[in-house]
């Protein structure tokens, strides 16, 4: 069993997986498998999972019998079937690799952190910030999607990555280059 700082990494990664399976649209079944499978990897006993689609809450005991809970609340849903295609590669891929739980904490804790500053975004900046970056849109269907020319969406986002690069520093992200 985990102590209590393996687990509280092991269920935050398992629940921002989940978070990011329901935002691209994915079922609730699909969310309580995929998590599940992250602790059959790192041999969570006895986790409890609660999935709505706008919440998600998951307990589990360390070997010291500590409950540690863990909670999100997901934002808008984006349907998204590549992004679902790429979370489920990547749980594989956790699966098959098991990395250490704060080496997958890490990265996800980054990306949490950019997603709640560009939460604080006007909502055009953060939309096409997450078009381009969390789903990969090229900048002609992003273009689309927010009915504007590519050269205004060019624009747009840089506007965008200013305005998020000045939110990060606000909120006291430190970039490697500037350390």
């Amino acid at each position: 069993m985990q102590n209590k700082t393996e687990l509280t990494y092991i269920l935050d990664f398992a629940s921002e997986v989940g978070e990011r399976v329901l935002v691209c649209g994915g079922e609730i079944w699909r969310v309580d498998e995929i998590m599940k499978q992250v602790f059959r990897t790192y041999e969570v006993k006895d986790a409890n999972m609660f999935i709505l689609p706008h919440t998600i809450i998951i307990s589990a005991r360390t070997a010291d019998g500590e409950t540690v809970m863990c909670h999100r609340t997901p934002g808008e849903i984006h349907p998204n079937m590549e992004q679902l295609t790429k979370l489920n590669q990547m749980v594989r891929g956790v699966r098959k690799n098991k990395p250490a739980p704060e080496e997958q904490y890490i990265t996800d804790e980054r990306n949490r952190r950019v997603a709640s500053s560009m939460k604080k975004l006007k909502d055009e900046y953060y939309t096409a910030l997450w078009l381009k970056y969390f789903e990969n849109q090229q900048v002609r269907d992003i273009a689309q999607i927010l009915r504007k020319s590519e050269g205004n969406t060019k624009v747009l986002l840089s506007r965008a990555r200013e305005a998020l690069k000045s939110q990060l520093r606000k909120d006291g992200f430190e970039y490697e280059d500037e350390q």
